[in-house]
């Protein structure tokens, strides 16, 4: 059997394939086309897997939980993470720090570009979380407003003294808009 010039369809890629059915020319190829498959399978069956996973969960709970209590005893790794986590969490938080510090604007990016992508799926989700937590968060509002009254009554002043200096000079000089800065300095 002679070898063939075939197309990858994961890269583009020209190879020579050895099999007839061949599709992929690399195994790093494969295990990307076979993650793409599986990822749309689930998605796809997402309810069925998850009515199948909950099955096996109840047919199987006792077992399950025997080899947890089993290996939550024994788990060290897990243990000695809880301690390190425990015994370091100012170095911790200090390197976390630094390193927001340090990528600040490659995080945001990252953000934007995660949100711009997702955007429905998080407006969903939040939508969700509202409709179920409504009042507890309209609780916390109201007790945050109480907590920090005067200093909330302080920021809608500044923001109608503002307001009112723009329009004032709106009326003294139609057709020039002060900046921000410019009111600002009007103060001093």
């Amino acid at each position: 059997m002679t070898a063939r010039s075939k197309t990858c369809a994961v890269c583009g890629g020209e190879f020579q394939a050895k099999r007839p059915n061949a599709l992929t020319c690399l195994p790093a190829c494969r295990r990307k086309q076979k993650s793409e498959y599986q990822r749309k399978y689930r998605k796809a069956n997402r309810k069925r897997l998850s009515a199948r996973h909950h099955e096996y969960v109840a047919a199987n709970r006792e077992r399950i939980n025997a080899y947890r209590r089993k290996h939550r005893t024994t788990d060290k790794s897990r243990n000695y993470k809880r301690e390190y986590v425990a015994a370091n969490r100012e170095r911790i938080n200090e390197r976390t720090r630094e390193y927001y510090a340090a990528n600040r604007e490659r995080i945001r990016k990252l953000s934007r570009a995660r949100r711009a992508a997702n955007r429905e799926r998080i407006n969903k989700r939040w939508r969700e979380w509202y409709a179920t937590n409504c009042e507890q968060a309209k609780k916390r509002e109201r007790e945050y407003r109480a907590a920090h009254r005067e200093r909330i009554n302080e920021r809608t002043r500044e923001r109608s003294r503002q307001r009112a200096l723009a329009y004032a000079v709106l009326k003294q000089f139609p057709g020039v808009l002060p900046t921000t800065h410019q009111l600002e300095n009007d103060d001093a």
